[in-house]
């Protein structure tokens, strides 16, 4: 699996995170939660896009290069992007990812298996082809490839390079 690279320009999101690792299907149930208050987000920018953005929790400090996110878990936020966060619904969160560099990976298949696709990138191919990590926020690109229920669904995972 190669990754596409390309620079993307700062963007803002808003939706709803939890902090976790998705041993408990945490991340699912987030999903479900915000799919039924996806209508009250106002200024949503690119219709039938949604962003799972994974982030640092709050006990790191990358810029310090100190991670905890493998003893108490990560930042998910299911969320969409908008032009504006001036009215964040109450309970959601918004967010402004930075302009930045990525190496864009298409998954292809069932969510099941998303975590070998992530083990693929931070295990084997980050280490093999001698790019940095560059920011703290990395995020998965769900559009009309994505199917849920299907084995040939697919969705893209952009790793913030130098």
């Amino acid at each position: 699996m190669e990754p596409k690279f390309i620079t993307r320009d700062e963007f803002k999101v808003v939706g709803m995170e939890c902090i976790g690792n998705n041993q408990n299907g945490e991340f699912g149930r987030l999903w479900e939660d915000f799919m039924q208050r996806m209508g009250e987000i106002r200024n949503g920018s690119r219709q039938g896009v949604y962003y799972g953005v994974c982030g640092c929790g709050p006990e790191c400090e990358p810029e310090k290069g100190i991670c905890k996110c493998g003893e108490v878990g990560f930042s998910y936020m299911a969320c969409v992007e908008v032009s504006d966060t001036d009215e964040t619904p109450a309970g959601m969160v918004a967010k402004t990812i930075p302009a930045a560099k990525y190496a864009v990976f298409t998954h292809s298949g069932s969510l099941d298996k998303l975590k070998d696709t992530y083990n693929y990138i931070y295990q084997t191919w980050l280490k093999d082809s001698g790019c940095e990590l560059s920011g703290s926020f990395c995020f998965e690109l769900y559009d009309d490839r994505f199917n849920p229920a299907g084995d040939n669904s697919e969705l893209d995972v952009y790793l913030p390079i130098k």
